[in-house]
């Protein structure tokens, strides 16, 4: 066990710490590729050592640290350190793959979404959550745990299963009779957008508004667009919309150009992106995506994110070529 991966935290009470992993393995379970157990033993008064299945990642290692350390709803002030075989050199690249590093938090720390990390031979970095890691200064000398591991009995056992996400069928009665009184006020919008006409500001600005607002009916909508008879109509209600949004362009394509070309190929150009990126999830995770807030899964998460991303960014610079 001594070239396992463990963390010791002193300070804390048992049942905070019990909580804080439970917390963890909650937020987590589904990135974790494998089922797998976390072990808690106590070691001593207000000292405790968690043994980390060698299945979760160094990056999750360092995100479990930082957690124990600012768990939500738990008030505590712990020391921790955690002992780390390096496998991952794209968290930690300067640092010789298998080597021991330990993992510790300072109390001058205030950004909350990092941690530190020295070497063997006292070289310190910094790996923040957003991907970056940097060397620094000497904060503190590579401390060995000093714990006699034989003498560990009786852990608490905490599984971690993965997930399993059963998202809830679509109910075309009801996406039908949604569907219909959208479409209805979307038709209703775009004919009162002709109030407008003699002031071609308001006018290219109400439809630009109106484009973006039925492309975020079809991205929050997910569950229609499982559908393939409301998906079809939903490309229709995009064709059209692009029609529309071409005889837009070419009365007034020497006016806010980029704004016309954008409302009117967003909803169609959403809805090919969403099929393709939902086949490859489907492909992937052997389920269909749930759009929710917050995202039920980190898979959710990468799914939503690339498909807001790509529908707002692309045609904008398709359009600025």
């Amino acid at each position: 066990m001594a070239n396992s991966n463990y963390i010791i935290i002193e300070s804390g009470a048992l049942t905070d710490i019990k909580n804080a992993l439970k917390q963890w393995t909650d937020l987590y379970s589904d990135s974790i590729d494998k089922e797998c157990s976390i072990l808690l033993y106590n070691i001593g008064l207000g000292k405790c050592l968690i043994q980390v299945d060698n299945q979760i990642d160094n990056e999750r290692f360092c995100y479990l640290v930082n957690y124990l350390k600012y768990p939500e709803n738990i008030t505590y002030n712990v020391k921790i350190s955690g002992y780390l075989t390096v496998t991952d050199q794209r968290i930690f690249p300067q640092v010789k793959s298998g080597s021991r590093i330990q993992i510790f938090i300072p109390d001058f720390d205030k950004d909350y979404d990092n941690v530190y990390a020295v070497t063997l031979e006292n070289e310190t970095y910094k790996y923040d959550f957003s991907g970056k890691t940097t060397k620094v200064e000497l904060i503190r000398e590579y401390q060995d745990s000093g714990i006699d591991f034989s003498s560990l009995v009786n852990p608490d056992i905490l599984k971690i299963t993965k997930k399993r996400i059963k998202p809830d069928k679509p109910n075309p009665e009801i996406i039908g009779k949604r569907f219909n009184i959208i479409s209805i006020l979307i038709l209703f919008l775009f004919g009162l957008s002709y109030l407008l006409i003699e002031k071609k500001e308001n006018f290219i600005l109400f439809n630009f508004a109106l484009g973006f607002g039925v492309t975020g009916w079809f991205f929050y909508d997910y569950k229609m667009l499982q559908l393939n008879v409301f998906y079809l109509k939903s490309l229709l209600i995009g064709l059209l919309i692009g029609l529309y949004g071409y005889y837009l362009y070419q009365h007034f394509g020497d006016h806010n150009k980029n704004m016309i070309l954008n409302s009117a190929i967003l909803p169609i150009f959403f809805l090919v992106t969403q099929r393709i990126y939902r086949f490859i999830f489907k492909t992937l995770m052997k389920r269909e995506p749930i759009v929710d807030k917050p995202a039920p899964s980190f898979a959710d998460g990468v799914y939503m994110f690339s498909l807001f991303m790509t529908t707002i960014l692309l045609p904008t610079l398709m359009i600025n070529k």
